[in-house]
Formats: structure tokens, C-alpha cells, sequence
């Protein structure tokens, strides 16, 4: 990328292979100005969940926009905590577990990727990054149908350089004159 705030370009565009991981999941249907504090509160929520019932946080938070947010569309969104170890869940009061708590395990997966700093976190960057890691997703394989978001805790929200977020399209990879094998993140 060149400058701190310039939009992303197709060059940064990569992609990983992913294993199996566990994830403890909250999704509510979200208005786009409820959309960060959605986020926010619900991340906050899981991995307090996840440690209080034994497991342990094993990454950053993922979202998964299951449809358009926006343009008078309360759009489904689902936040992802991956958790390594066994949760338990007792039958005492505020033991138990919550209805809205969903647990399992997503299977592994290649997704086009692109990471972004602190100060290039926002809308017109991430519309962008969707654009090109779509654009990477099908001119390699088949594409899922809606993007992820990967929100990484910050030490310092100004400290130029620091990967903030990444923005994902998982997709089937198709591409027979590049193995996946070939340039893994």
C-alpha cells in the first residue's frame, strides 16, 4: 500500500488457508449506525463468556455480514469468537447458556485477504477492500456469498503500521493453472 490513508489496491489482495476452528457466535439483524456498537458490545460479551465457562480466546474477532447492511436494511450480522477447550455450562442462575449463543465448529476454508492499519479502518476502505478480495475470490475459485471482518484488540489505535483489521472473502479455489499449494499467507 502506499500512504497511510490511500484505499487499498488488488496487489494487496492474498490468501490463506484456514483449519477447523471453534467458534462462539452472537447474530442479530443490525441497522449500519448500530453496526459498531453491535460489534463492539457482542465481542466484548463472547470471549467474557468464553472465559468465564473455561475455554480461552484463540484470535480476533470475526464478522460475517450474511446479507447487505444499510440503505434502510437491517442486515443479519454475526460475530465470531474463536475458543480452544471444553465450555461448560452449569444449571444454576447465570450459569447457564444463553439462548442467543450459538457454538460450532466453522470448517476449514480459503479466503482472499487484506490487511488493514488503524487509521485505515473504516467504511470507504472496507467497501473497497470487499471489492478487491471479491474480485481475487472469483478470479481464482468460486466465491462465498457474503464477506468477513477481522478486528484484531489494539494496544495504541494510533500507532501507524499496526494490522487492525483484515478484510476476507472465503471462496473454492478453482484455479487450475495455480494450485492453492502456491503462495500461501
Amino acid at each position: 500500500m502506499s500512504d497511510a490513508l490511500s484505499l487499498p489496491v488488488f496487489a494487496d489482495v492474498t490468501h490463506r488457508t484456514l483449519p477447523p476452528q471453534p467458534l462462539a457466535t452472537v447474530a442479530s439483524r443490525v441497522d449500519l449506525e448500530d453496526v459498531t456498537a453491535f460489534v463492539a458490545g457482542a465481542a466484548g460479551t463472547l470471549a467474557a463468556l468464553i472465559r468465564a465457562h473455561g475455554g480461552r480466546v484463540v484470535g480476533p474477532c470475526m464478522v460475517v455480514y450474511h446479507g447487505p447492511v444499510g440503505g434502510g436494511n437491517r442486515g443479519p450480522v454475526e460475530v465470531c469468537v474463536p475458543y480452544s477447550g471444553e465450555l461448560t455450562f452449569g444449571e444454576g442462575e447465570g450459569e447457564g447458556r444463553p439462548h442467543d449463543l450459538n457454538l460450532y465448529v466453522a470448517p476449514a476454508r480459503t479466503e482472499a485477504y487484506l490487511t488493514l492499519r488503524a487509521e485505515q479502518v473504516g467504511p470507504q476502505v472496507a467497501a473497497e477492500a470487499s471489492r478487491l478480495t471479491r474480485a481475487y475470490a472469483q478470479a481464482n475459485g468460486d466465491p462465498a456469498a457474503y464477506p468477513r471482518e477481522f478486528y484484531y484488540p489494539q494496544g495504541d489505535p494510533e500507532l501507524s503500521g499496526e494490522v487492525a483489521a483484515e478484510v476476507s472473502w472465503p471462496f473454492e479455489w478453482k484455479n487450475q493453472l495455480r494450485p492453492v499449494s502456491e503462495h500461501r499467507a
